[in-house]
């Protein structure tokens, strides 16, 4: 059964660093693609994927541990900062 629940675990987290990568990849991408008279937007893009760096540190460290409680505190925290990209305006 612990098995079970560690392989659940561990597939969880690895989908959340893909998705970190992905995300924050995207938003450099982003960054990098903008007008120099986009500041408002330049900065919006590089914060985003500033902030994206320790979440995606975070998840590639706890891949050899048994993490349960962290995971589920990472995977809470992190829709909160992706989410931000997606409800502007």
């Amino acid at each position: 059964m612990l098995g079970g629940v560690r392989k659940e675990f561990v597939a969880a987290l690895q989908e959340m660093q893909f998705w970190l990568r992905i995300v924050q990849e995207h938003a450099g991408l982003i960054r990098n693609g903008l007008d120099p008279t986009e500041e408002r937007l330049f900065r919006e893009a590089d914060r985003l994927f500033r902030e994206l760096a320790p979440l995606r540190a975070e998840a590639e460290s706890l891949i050899s541990v048994w993490p349960d409680k962290k995971i589920g505190e990472l995977i809470e925290r992190s829709p909160a900062i992706v989410g931000r990209l997606r409800n502007r305006e």
